[in-house]
C-alpha cells in the first residue's frame, strides 16, 4: 500500500527477498531520485547451517558473522537503510544499520572446538562495528558464557577488538 502526503512517498510492503521474508516500510521524501528517504526492513526467520542470510547487511558484517561455523537459531532482524535530504545540491551517501535478536542458538567458532548451546543476545551493526550488546551461551559441559564488546568491521589503523567474554561452570546440585 502507498500514499502520497505532500512531497512524501509513504509505502509498506511485504515480499521475499532472497528466501526470507519481510515486513518493508518506506518513506521516500521526495520527488527526484537524489531525495532522502528511510527504510526498515523487518524480518524474522530460522536460520540453519550454511544460510545465506541478511543479503541487506553490510558485506563486513556478513564477513565476521561467517567466522561462526554450524550456527542454527531463532533471529528476528531490524535493518535501516536510510538517506538524508541532498545538501548543497550533493547526494548524500546510503547508510545501513540494524539490530538482530537471537534466541535457541547453537554455534561454534570457527577454530574453537566447543559448541555452545542456548544461545540468545542481541547485536547491533552498522558499516563500522558489530555490536555484541549482550550474548549468553550454555556449553556442553554446562558452562556458561557472556559476550558483550564491539568488534571494528573495517581494518584501519589502531582499532582494536573490545569484547567481554565470561565463562562460569554451573553449580552441580
Amino acid at each position: 500500500m502507498a500514499r502520497f502526503e505532500n512531497d512524501t512517498i509513504r509505502s509498506e510492503l511485504r515480499g521475499v527477498l532472497d528466501t526470507l521474508e519481510y515486513r518493508v516500510r518506506l518513506d521516500y521524501l521526495g520527488t527526484s531520485l537524489e531525495s532522502g528517504f528511510v527504510c526498515v526492513l523487518e524480518t524474522d526467520f530460522r536460520l540453519e547451517e550454511d544460510m545465506d542470510v541478511l543479503v541487506l547487511a553490510p558485506d563486513e558484517v556478513i564477513e565476521k558473522l561467517d567466522m561462526f561455523s554450524r550456527p542454527t537459531a531463532d533471529v528476528s532482524a531490524l535493518i535501516h537503510v536510510t538517506r538524508d535530504q541532498p545538501e548543497g545540491g550533493v547526494t548524500q551517501p546510503v547508510r545501513i544499520w540494524g539490530e538482530v535478536d537471537i534466541r535457541n542458538g547453537v554455534a561454534a567458532f570457527s577454530g574453537f572446538p566447543y559448541t555452545f548451546e542456548q544461545l540468545s543476545g542481541q547485536v547491533e551493526f552498522d558499516r563500522e562495528t558489530l555490536d555484541l550488546v549482550s550474548v549468553r551461551g550454555v556449553s556442553p559441559s554446562g558452562a556458561r558464557l557472556s559476550a558483550s564488546g564491539v568488534i571494528p568491521l573495517r581494518e584501519e589503523a589502531g582499532e582494536s577488538v573490545g569484547i567481554s567474554l565470561r565463562a562460569a561452570e554451573q553449580a552441580r546440585g
